[in-house]
């Protein structure tokens, strides 16, 4: 039978049975915290981000430079997750001392509660804990510039003579549309701004809210030229380039398919050769446009029809195409 957590805390306080219930669920969370640490330490690990406590002060005297620095707080991170699995063993021996103390001071007939409350209380650790690493990793992310690999594996390898870096697999595993800030031109935005300014002078907006929209702007340009195409893209492209392959987005479904080039275009000239596929010829200079092309045959043959009487007048104007604009 299920107690209220009223009547179990009075049934637990007659006794040193609160006392061990209070230890046993602190050990609980405890466990539950490390195991979240150790979470989050791998994904820090797997995207390659420096958490904020193995950030320091670097001496600015031109000893250590910028890779240097970043490989040894790596190496850092890699002995916390260490120390922090090393950790949860110590953890667990604890728990299941206090799991022995407890059941040695508290009525049989208590236990189902207790195991009930002290799993609505690390479920709540959990759920508090999840959403403070999630906004760190979040903003830690957007700090250094490291995407958080959480999609699934989705890239398939075909003929490759060996296999990419895992960083090449988890960068396509994002898919093709990552977005990359590649080019910015701030010229063109105050192009822009000048007409918005133009228009809002002209309808009498407020002088405040144009400097407001001038102020703002002016941030998104200092923010945006600040932007570099991410790491891990420029790194992809750079390794498929080298080793002569493509990465072809799947048709349906989602996914990418790492091949060599040689192979793809194997593939592609296979499918070409088939008889619903026509050279592009490419015509003069002069040249009318396909739709004004077609437009001409429709009017040829219904300018046919009307002359022959197969088609009244009032008809012939109401099918003819007029206005047809090339793409």
């Amino acid at each position: 039978m299920l107690l209220p957590y009223r009547l179990l805390a009075k049934e637990l306080q007659h006794g040193s049975g609160w006392t061990e219930y209070v230890r046993y669920e602190k050990a609980s969370c405890k466990i539950e915290r490390n195991n979240l640490r150790i979470d989050f330490l791998s994904k820090c690990k797997h995207s390659e981000i420096i958490p904020r406590f193995l950030k320091f002060r670097i001496p600015n005297n031109g000893c250590f430079d910028e890779k240097s620095v970043r490989n040894f707080q790596l190496k850092l991170l890699a002995k916390e997750l260490v120390n922090a699995k090393g950790h949860k063993h110590v953890l667990e021996e604890q728990l299941t001392e206090r799991i022995r103390m407890l059941r040695s001071v508290i009525h049989e007939k208590l236990i189902p509660s207790v195991v009930v409350y002290v799993r609505a209380s690390k479920h709540e650790t959990r759920n508090a804990q999840r959403q403070t690493h999630s906004s760190k990793l979040a903003r830690l992310s957007d700090e250094q510039q490291r995407p958080l690999f959480r999609v699934g594996n989705t890239v398939t390898l075909h003929q490759l003579d060996s296999t990419p870096p895992q960083y090449v697999l988890d960068t396509l595993s994002l898919g093709p549309k990552n977005p990359v800030l590649d080019r910015f031109n701030p010229k063109d935005i105050l192009a822009e701004i000048d007409i918005l300014l133009a228009h809002c002078k002209r309808n009498n907006v407020s002088q405040k809210t144009m400097t407001d929209i001038n102020l703002r702007t002016l941030n998104y340009i200092k923010k945006c030229s600040k932007l570099k195409s991410s790491r891990n893209v420029a790194m992809t492209s750079k390794y498929l380039k080298e080793n002569d392959l493509v990465a072809v987005p799947f048709d349906k479904g989602v996914g990418i398919c790492i091949m060599k080039r040689n192979t793809y275009n194997e593939k592609l000239n296979a499918i070409l050769q088939l008889p619903q596929f026509e050279k592009y010829c490419k015509p003069r200079k002069n040249a009318k446009h396909p739709v004004l092309k077609e437009q001409e045959r429709v009017v040829g043959i219904l300018e046919e029809l009307r002359d022959a009487g197969s088609i009244e007048v009032s008809l012939y104007r109401k099918l003819k195409p007029r206005g047809s604009q090339p793409a």
